[in-house]
């Protein structure tokens, strides 16, 4: 009697599982060029280097 239950939950988790091996998510190259440029303007404000900071933070955006 438990064994259709089986063969269903085994059905629908095989199911479920096989939507979870997509390709993950990538972000966009203008994404990660702006990070990089926020990360390197807060390095250069912390380092009182104010132009730079400026120069990175107006890439950033």
């Amino acid at each position: 009697m438990n064994r259709p239950y089986c063969r269903v939950f085994f059905l629908i988790m095989g199911l479920l599982l096989t939507g979870c091996g997509a390709e993950a998510v990538r972000r966009p190259a203008v994404l990660i060029d702006a990070e990089e440029y926020s990360r390197a303007g807060l390095q250069a404000y912390g380092d009182a280097e104010w132009r730079s900071a400026q120069h990175f933070f107006n890439k950033a955006l």
